[in-house]
């Protein structure tokens, strides 16, 4: 692997994972180079570090508003203790939410089944019910013995076009009727 390559593996790791010490730095230098415009190799090389680090601090301050800095100056004053204790309540309260949010993807597919599940049956049972109406209906002819004649006849929705010739579903012609050309 050549040594590009290496350097932007390292860069995407610093930047992907928790910063480490000397990556923060860097950030530092870099954001104070772009803000004052001083080239990076004199805030690397020639300025005081706590010089850079303060001015980096202060122009985030600074553009903060009043509450934000309350938070900056809770967390920065918190022991080491504090800090880990905090850290292992929110990976507590993100697994809480975790398992909260699987139980709703369960909760949620089962209700999804049950519906499905409901529709299927109640399909079903208009089916079943359609069927034994038109049994019931059939067997009502039958016993008048008039099933035979009325099924010989066409219904409503059977009935057969008489002259299929004069039978059309082109619209030419309308224009008269309608009256679509315009003035």
């Amino acid at each position: 692997m050549d040594l590009f390559r290496s350097l932007q593996l390292i860069a995407l790791k610093d930047v992907a994972c928790t910063p480490t010490p000397d990556f923060r730095w860097r950030q530092i230098c870099r954001y104070y180079s772009k803000t004052f415009n001083t080239p990076l190799d004199k805030v690397v090389y020639e300025l005081d570090p706590y010089d850079v680090a303060q001015a980096y601090y202060e122009d985030i301050y600074e553009d903060m508003e009043i509450n934000e800095r309350l938070e900056v100056i809770v967390q920065a004053v918190k022991s080491d203790e504090q800090i880990k204790e905090d850290e292992l309540k929110q990976s507590e309260d993100s697994l809480m939410t975790d398992k909260f949010a699987k139980d709703t993807e369960i909760e949620a597919v089962a209700a999804q089944k049950n519906r499905e599940q409901r529709i299927k049956k109640d399909t079903e049972e208009k089916r079943r019910k359609a069927i034994k109406e038109k049994e019931a209906g059939d067997k009502l002819l039958k016993e008048l013995g008039v099933f035979e004649e009325v099924m010989k006849k066409p219904t409503a929705h059977r009935k057969p076009v008489k002259d299929i010739d004069a039978f059309s579903l082109s619209f030419t012609g309308l224009e008269e009727d309608l009256d679509l050309v315009g003035p």
